[in-house]
């Protein structure tokens, strides 16, 4: 494959002069840097590699056939498969080569891996990795990184402030009830978004690598300069050292604003907590826990042996059930309308699979698989979080709209304004050792006691606002009483129309056996007259 496709694809591009020296073209916008490394792991774990323009022959057919960088690599190859370089103890070939884009200024890393297993499976793959090398390309990107850092910083005073509030006026306790699962989300953001800017810096660290920038120009493009082609192994391990260590940079960086993409959802979620009709899907899902845990018991169940009996059946035939890893992915795909793999086999011309299993066998499994857990295993799931859906959305009919709301909270922040805060007052009021407030009965002359800053006309606010959230309270109170009642009659009424109808039934049956009985008695010369004997 080297010889043949591999190093042609490499080294057999058109070699570009007009710079000085020799520039080979991969695809249509990029440069081989260098050489490429053929490297092997074998199944004792030792290691070798070797640079294919680098050995001492193939440097010394450049000296006298210089450019003649595919011919070289090819007889490098076959010097190396002679010497029996590959053998059977090869666990792992892969082939590594650097390239660089100039429209783009990135250095890319290109792996073609190839794994060789004991049982003569081979797993191509082929990955080819990017490198930035400038940190800020563009001057908005600046902005970017500044709006984000000010956000974290605005949320940490804020986060901070809190628990040193708590701390203070609560003291212990009210820093171990601050501790909610919530702030422990908000937390978590703040530091994984320090992380981040700490990865970040790490990262233009890694971007600054001598090795990269040496290459190319400090213009606008970045071009390359110099004879890349003529490196030493030193400088090559220099280039993909460089590019690993970004690479590597990155994943860090892109693991953490995963983590942090996450506890912002989480974030969503506490606001969303406002409003009833926002927290429809928490509520949901809360509320439907047991049914949806107790209902994957038996749909995981049935998943599994269905992966299973693909996996015994076709593994050995199909590369969509060849592991029990596979089998199980491989289901996931049909549940979500994805199998392709079953329309391109419908043509396959034999009526048996390649290991003689019937493929009829095919049929039946994907049949009784769409049947089961397809349309009746996973409805069953979705009406099961339907119906808790449909509960939750009715009682929240009469709940406030997010425009209310947001309508409410401007008409409080007029009219509270100057007033002695309301969350230090609610620390205050839920300090143990010394609460502001020990009385439970609340008054405008005692609401002035236990508060000193606290104005007349907050006071009087504040009494009025009590009032009005107490009568508020008792409505509400009374609507999910008669709302409950009401329910509670429903299914009275319906447990009577179950037993009405089931002795209507049960008066049915008995006349059917009265009129059998009846017949039966008829020949013997009872008749109808002695039906009360009867």
């Amino acid at each position: 494959w080297l010889e043949e496709s591999g190093l042609p694809g490499i080294y057999g591009g058109d070699a570009d002069r007009s710079s000085g020296f020799p520039l080979i073209q991969l695809a249509s916008t990029s440069v081989l840097v260098g050489d490429a490394q053929i490297w092997q792991r074998r199944a004792d774990g030792s290691e070798s590699a070797e640079w294919l323009l680098h050995t001492a022959e193939a440097q010394a057919e450049l000296s006298a056939n210089p450019g003649a960088f595919l011919d070289t690599a090819r007889n490098v190859s076959r010097q190396l498969r002679a010497a029996g370089w590959l053998d059977d103890s090869t666990a792992e070939i892969q082939l590594r080569f650097a390239t660089y884009c100039e429209r783009a200024s990135m250095f890319a890393l290109t792996e073609v891996t190839i794994d060789l297993s004991d049982s003569g499976v081979v797993r191509p793959r082929v990955a080819s990795t990017a490198a930035l090398i400038r940190s800020y390309p563009e001057a908005y990107v600046y902005v970017l990184d500044a709006i984000f850092m000010l956000l974290m910083f605005y949320k940490l005073v804020n986060e901070a402030r809190e628990v040193i509030s708590s701390s203070v006026h609560a003291g212990c306790d009210g820093f171990i009830d601050y501790w909610t699962i919530w702030n422990v989300i908000d937390w978590a953001d703040v530091l994984l978004g320090a992380a981040s800017c700490g990865l970040w810096i790490s990262c233009c660290f890694a971007m600054q690598a001598e090795a990269l920038h040496s290459l190319v120009s400090s213009g606008d493009p970045q071009l390359l300069q110099g004879d890349v082609m003529g490196l030493s192994i030193a400088q090559l391990d220099a280039v993909h050292s460089g590019i690993y260590s970004i690479r590597r940079s990155f994943i860090e960086l892109h693991l953490v604003l995963a983590a942090k993409m996450i506890t912002i959802l989480a974030t969503f979620f506490k606001s969303f907590e406002a409003n009833p009709r926002l927290k429809v899907v928490t509520a949901t899902l809360a509320q439907s826990f047991k049914d949806i845990f107790h209902f994957l018991i038996v749909f995981i169940t049935v998943f599994l042996c269905f992966a299973m009996i693909g996996h015994v059946l076709f593994g050995g035939d199909l590369v969509e059930f060849y592991t029990i890893g596979t089998a199980i992915n491989t289901g996931f795909y049909v549940l979500m309308g994805e199998f392709t793999w079953y329309v391109d086999i419908q043509h396959y011309p034999h009526d048996a699979l390649p290991s003689g299993m019937p493929f009829i066998l095919v049929n039946i499994w994907f049949f009784m698989y769409m049947f089961f857990v397809l349309l009746v295993l996973l409805n069953m799931l979705l009406a099961i979080i339907l119906a808790h859906y449909t509960e939750v959305t009715q009682s929240n009919t009469r709940a406030m709209t997010l425009w209310q709301q947001c309508k409410e909270y401007c008409l409080w922040k007029l009219a509270t304004r100057g007033f002695f805060r309301l969350p230090k007052m609610r620390l205050l009021l839920e300090n143990d050792d010394a609460p502001a407030h020990p009385g439970e009965e609340v008054t405008h002359d005692s609401l002035l006691a236990a508060f000193p800053t606290m104005s007349e006309k907050q006071a009087k606010f504040m009494m009025r606002w009590l009032v009005q959230e107490k009568v508020r309270s008792g409505r509400d109170e009374l609507e999910e009483d008669v709302t409950a009642t009401t329910k509670m009659n429903e299914d009275l009424v319906h447990n009577i129309q179950l037993m009405v109808r089931d002795l209507g039934a049960g008066l049915e049956s008995t006349a059917t056996r009265i009129s059998r009985i009846e017949s039966a008695v008829a020949p013997c010369g009872m008749g109808r007259a002695s039906r009360a004997h009867v």
